[in-house]
């Protein structure tokens, strides 16, 4: 059991989820590269610029709705120690039939050199495909030209059939980061219980609700004489539940004697399937109450004590 979850408080505001994306990738400044120790923690081998994550929901008309998360990551190499930040792994969920897909993903090391900007893509061959478990694979990349003072991005998106599956984020690593934004897109049909795990205080919470629709075509054909095909598009209104969590500033995580798991304390939001509600099919549970869960650990704690 996680001791460190709670569920998360949302705050509403109307406009919060309108605002431009905190990082473009490709768009690293002459100030990122000329940086050589991060403030707030002088002994940082290397610190997280900014991390921006975006998770939604989208109908897709042959396989309903999938899950699509998009992510923009930068990072600046302080010391030799931080060089080892220039690997990082992507997990990939599957099962016997399906898996998660990545596409867009692109990875390029930044140098200043004689007072300018020298880019280094990382190629195919520095991406390598390897089988983590039963269910899950990992995506390996590796950045080249990778110096003291570099700066790292990355982008990637990824498609996934498994909706409850949904992704978590983790807003502190074990070097300092400067700007941690994650956004998620859900329709008014999915239910997800959000829990809030760790000491980080986030910096903005915004919770608002857009108009959003489904459009449907299907094409009929007529027998007779003359073969004719007719096109008929329905349309579906929903509501879409939109969320924006923000932390600044995040100090590295630090692991300390007798800690299990650092994924259990780490400050993330972490995501679980509670239900689905759609229209003329009633409610589908896939997680208990806090009634459930409770009933649940009473049970367990008293046969531990027997």
């Amino acid at each position: 059991m996680r001791f460190l979850l709670f569920p998360l408080i949302v705050l509403y505001s109307i406009t919060g989820l309108s605002q431009k994306a905190p990082v473009k990738f490709g768009d690293v400044t002459i100030d990122e590269l000329k940086m050589t120790m991060y403030e707030k923690d002088s002994s940082a081998e290397a610190v997280i610029l900014s991390d921006y994550g975006v998770s939604e929901l989208r109908y897709n008309q042959s396989k309903g709705f999938q899950l699509h998360f998009e992510r923009v990551r930068r990072v600046k190499i302080l010391t030799k120690e931080g060089l080892d930040w220039a690997d990082f792994n992507i997990y990939l969920y599957n099962n016997t039939t399906d898996e998660e897909k990545i596409s867009g993903l692109k990875a390029v090391t930044y140098n200043l050199e004689n007072g300018k900007i020298v880019e280094t893509k990382v190629k195919s061959e520095s991406i390598i495909k390897e089988k983590y478990s039963e269910n899950t694979s990992i995506t390996k990349v590796t950045w080249p030209n990778v110096k003291i003072g570099s700066v790292l991005e990355l982008t990637y998106s990824i498609t996934s059939d498994f909706v409850f599956n949904f992704q978590d984020w983790e807003f502190q690593s074990k070097i300092p980061t400067i700007w941690s934004e994650y956004r998620t897109k859900i329709p008014e049909y999915y239910y997800y219980e959000k829990f809030m795990q760790g000491y980080v205080v986030l910096d903005v919470v915004e919770d608002s609700k857009s108009n959003s629709s489904i459009t449907f075509s299907t094409r009929e054909r007529s027998e007779g004489y003359v073969t004719q095909s007719t096109v008929s598009v329905d349309k579906v209104d929903y509501i879409e539940n939109r969320n924006r969590w923000v932390a600044k500033d995040v100090p590295a995580f630090k692991e300390e004697p007798f800690m299990t798991s650092e994924t259990d304390f780490i400050s993330k939001i972490n995501f679980e399937l509670s239900y689905t509600r759609f229209p003329n099919s009633g409610t589908k549970q896939y997680m208990g109450t806090w009634a459930d869960i409770n009933k649940s650990y009473l049970e367990v704690l008293g046969e531990e004590i027997r």
